[in-house]
């Protein structure tokens, strides 16, 4: 059947390989017998050896084919690449004198297994009574088949040949009760043995097998169009693989891989950096920068292919994408025009969303935009560059058109030699800060600290700079009166006093126009110029005095001793009498702090009792002034010095 010169019949089958980039003949056979045969398709598999379908009136050879059809009219050939020899040869159908089945398709799959498609019965024998059956019935069927009996008017045929011809996989009418054909190339199949065939259904009327939902009813007089996916569901190992969230970052890169699998018992992950691993879908992390190939392998011995792989290639870079990208930014307050730009980047495309509703891609890397109203927007920078590991990046910016925005000194004054910190009232949140001090010296902080160190008017300027606001930047100027620094100054006539003396302060402070003073035991501080202080208590004390000016302050403080001499007595006689002289008796001493004082008439009861030392008594009992006679008394103290004292005596009562 390979031969060089036609051999006779009607016709041969013909196959050239031509150069692909020239077009001219590298190798070229005619295919046939000496009866009439010709050639519908021509496939190729994974080796790239050459497979055709075709019809013969004569007898075709069989060779290297466990199965035939004996004096089958359609055939199968496959020959090597250069169509020079052939690989094996086989036919199929009823066996009897007419072809069968003018077929639609072929497919070699993955593993060299051969489908065919194709029709046959009344409308094939029409159009050529001396080539075709009138019907197709006793084509070999398997008993998977579908259709295990054609309706003898016209039907479809699937036929699937096992690897090398070594058996018959699967065989299967399809159609209805009316007549079905169809041109040449109106069907198709997947390397998973999936049939998707277009048919001319129903001509002259009658039904076709459909799925749930379709109509099976011819809705022409003449033919329909009938569609048909059958899977076959023969098994072949396949393997596919993915990555998320992808396959390309910056390092270290965590990738996510999934496996789609098919008919697969085994599988081994290859990372391509060394690393391997058995789960359906690891995670792996790449360490150091470079392209990897990672390759997925799927075994399955049971299967027709037994072994399949899949590849995916993984970029691990570090050239991030720059994510601070804006960088010029212009604000016209009265027009509401704005300018903004980014830093440009080769390979980079530029989104703006202004805030507005206004959005501009791929326009560069600066925009001029004019808002309708004043406002506050929010600008929205989206970048983008596949040539990086990291790809996408953001920024923002916001537009105030509020209000212009002012900046403001808040110190007025200060004092020579003394460090001050120099008042800002402007915008904390700021961009930039300019001072320029009077003194020689220049700050960016927002409140400097400086020293002027002669005394006088100085000059201090404030420059703020804010990319948020309407006018950008503000300036404010400002006179500081340096003054002289007040001192702190007083004395006292001594550091040690015996209570209850007062003590006199004598303020020599200079260059203040405030002062307070703090005695330093608790009790009210005092404005008075020179102040007479009277401590209530014994001990340290150390009182300080507070001057001022309007700039700075300063303190003075020295050190007392207040000390204490216990003094305790009672009178032994008085003269209740009304005459306002020694009409009552009081216990008479310094520095009491507790006191319990009683009086017992010569009885012993207690006509009198007091715990203060400005509570005395009168004479009377129970409202009743008392004769004269002798009283005792007893008189219990605590002094200042938490010394204590019991003092004894008698009182003479005198009228």
């Amino acid at each position: 059947t390979l031969h060089n010169t036609f051999l006779g019949g009607d016709c041969d089958g013909y196959i050239a390989k031509l150069n692909r980039n020239t077009g001219a003949i590298i190798s070229s056979t005619f295919i046939g017998t000496t009866a009439f045969d010709q050639v519908y398709f021509v496939d190729i598999d994974r080796n790239n050896d050459v497979y055709i379908v075709g019809q013969t009136l004569g007898t075709y050879p069989i060779f290297n084919a466990s199965y035939s059809v004996p004096n089958g009219k359609q055939f199968i050939h496959k020959l090597n690449n250069n169509v020079s020899a052939s690989i094996y040869s086989t036919v199929f159908g009823r066996g009897n004198a007419l072809v069968d089945i003018s077929p639609t398709a072929l497919l070699v799959d993955r593993c060299e297994r051969v489908y065919v498609s194709g029709w046959g019965g009344n409308t094939n024998a029409n159009r050529n009574v001396n080539l075709s059956n009138t019907s197709i019935g006793g084509m070999p069927i398997t008993p998977d088949a579908i259709q295990s009996a054609t309706s003898g008017l016209g039907d479809f045929y699937f036929f699937v040949l096992d690897k090398d011809a070594s058996g018959l996989l699967y065989a299967s009418y399809y159609g209805g009760n009316a007549a079905e054909h169809v041109d040449g190339g109106t069907s198709r199949f997947d390397e998973q043995g999936i049939i998707y065939q277009a048919i001319c259904a129903a001509c002259g009327g009658g039904s076709f097998a459909t799925s749930a939902g379709y109509s099976s009813n011819s809705s022409s007089s003449n033919c329909n169009i009938g569609l048909v996916k059958m899977d076959i569901g023969l098994p072949i190992t396949t393997v596919a693989l993915d990555a998320f969230p992808r396959a390309v970052g910056c390092v270290p890169l965590t990738v996510n891989f999934q496996s789609i699998l098919e008919d697969v018992t085994d599988i081994i992950w290859d990372f391509g950096d060394g690393n391997t691993s058995t789960n359906p879908n690891p995670t792996h992390t790449y360490i150091d920068t470079g392209t990897y190939t990672v390759r997925l392998i799927g075994t399955n011995p049971n299967s027709c292919n037994e072994i399949d792989s899949a590849f995916l290639t993984v970029i691990v870079g570090n050239d991030t994408i720059i994510a601070s990208q804006i960088d010029t930014f212009f604000v016209d307050c009265d027009s509401f025009d704005v300018y903004v730009g980014a830093e440009f980047q080769a390979s980079t495309e530029y989104t703006w969303t202004m805030g507005d509703g206004t959005t501009y891609t791929n326009i560069g890397n600066f925009v001029n935009h004019r808002y309708a109203n004043g406002g506050i927007y929010n600008i929205i920078l989206f970048v983008e560059d596949t040539t990086k590991c990291e790809t996408e990046a953001y920024d923002t910016l916001t537009v105030d058109f509020a209000p212009k925005f002012l900046a403001n000194i808040g110190t007025t004054s200060a004092c020579v030699n003394v460090s001050i910190t120099l008042e800002n009232l402007s915008n904390p949140n700021a961009d930039i800060f300019t001072w320029v001090l009077g003194n020689g010296e220049i700050s960016n902080e927002f409140e400097p600290q400086t020293t002027y160190t002669s005394g006088g008017t100085f000059t201090v300027a404030l420059t703020v700079v804010d990319s948020g606001t309407c006018n950008f930047i503000s300036s404010d100027t400002t006179l500081i009166e340096i003054l002289p620094a007040p001192i702190a100054n007083f004395t006292i006539d001594s550091t040690y006093y015996l209570y209850p003396d007062n003590v006199q302060f004598t303020n020599l402070s200079i260059s203040y126009n405030q002062f307070l003073w703090e005695f330093g035991d608790g009790e009210q501080d005092s404005t008075n110029i020179d102040p007479l202080h009277f401590y209530k208590n014994i001990g340290s004390f150390t009182p300080c005095l507070k001057v001022s000016n309007d700039a700075c302050e300063d303190t003075f403080c020295l050190d007392l001793f207040i000390d204490f001499i216990p003094e305790i007595g009672v009178p032994n006689a008085f003269s209740p009498n009304n005459d306002n002289i020694n009409d009552i008796i009081y216990v008479e001493g310094l520095g009491i702090r507790e006191l319990n004082f009683k009086i017992f008439n010569r009885w012993g009861e207690l006509v009198f009792e007091s715990y203060q030392q400005n509570e005395g008594w009168d004479g009377t009992f129970k409202g009743v002034l008392q004769e004269m006679e002798v009283y005792t008394y007893i008189v219990n103290a605590v002094f200042l010095d938490d010394s204590q004292q019991v003092l004894k005596g008698n009182i003479s009562l005198l009228k």
